[in-house]
């Protein structure tokens, strides 16, 4: 599997004259006003235990922010230490203690959409997933100057937003057979269904096992600002 991985909700309002009405029906006693909206069902997960409960396309999505620091494990910083002496042409005295005072106020907003198609009977899948990060901190210009061509050696197709500083990647996975050892170790990296199979618990970890992590197109530890898990939706 891959490394460590690290939701929206509608209000509706009824308008002004709606609750006028109600309170001027009330004091006449001429009707009875209705009683609260029924509490939606809470989700009772249990565990996936076939490809034909993921037979299907499912969707999900995440926003979250966070400093971009706590995603930085060892193997990133090596890779960021490599490229600053390297390509980046700065002196073999830069620490990892340099990088990480500089990183210290980076923020980094992340939003992904995830979709992901399975066909039971085929045993095939296919998905696509787009995810945007966006830096935000008193050093993000010269922190910038470094990740977008770091992130670039790895996704020479990634689409960048100099002014906004923000990276936006891809990745249409065509669709693809899936062997029976696969399927085996997809149903045991803990993928859970609710109670009337409608939604999806799944590791982000296995979304990406294959795909995208490993093959060059999400440098490592851009990886580290994903949840660990996702809930998805089928369509």
């Amino acid at each position: 599997m891959g490394g460590k991985m690290k939701k929206n909700i509608w209000f509706l309002g009824l308008p002004v004259c709606v609750l006028v009405l109600g309170i001027l029906c009330a004091s006449c006693n001429t009707s009875t006003s209705p009683g609260p909206e029924p509490e939606p069902e809470p989700d009772t997960w249990s565990p996936v235990t076939s490809l034909d409960q993921l037979d299907g396309t499912w969707k999900g999505s995440y926003k979250e922010t966070m400093p971009i620091k706590d995603a930085i494990d060892d193997d990133t910083m090596a890779l960021l230490l490599e490229y600053m002496k390297g390509s980046a042409g700065l002196s073999d005295n830069v620490t990892s203690a340099n990088i990480m005072a500089l990183l210290a106020d980076i923020k980094a907003a992340v939003s992904a959409d995830i979709t992901i198609t399975i066909n039971a009977s085929k045993k095939t899948r296919s998905g696509f997933v787009k995810m945007t990060i966006t830096l935000s901190g008193e050093n993000v210009g010269i922190v910038w100057l470094f990740i977008k061509p770091a992130v670039s050696q790895y996704d020479p197709d990634a689409v960048f937003d100099d002014k906004n500083h923000s990276v936006t990647i891809t990745q249409d996975i065509p669709e693809e057979s899936i062997t029976d050892e696969e399927i085996e170790e997809m149903l045991a990296s803990g993928v859970q269904i609710n109670q009337n199979g409608k939604k999806i618990k799944i590791p982000t970890s296995t979304i990406l096992e294959g795909s995208l992590e490993g093959d060059g197109d999400i440098p490592p530890g851009l990886t580290g600002l994903i949840p660990e898990e996702i809930i998805m939706t089928k369509q």
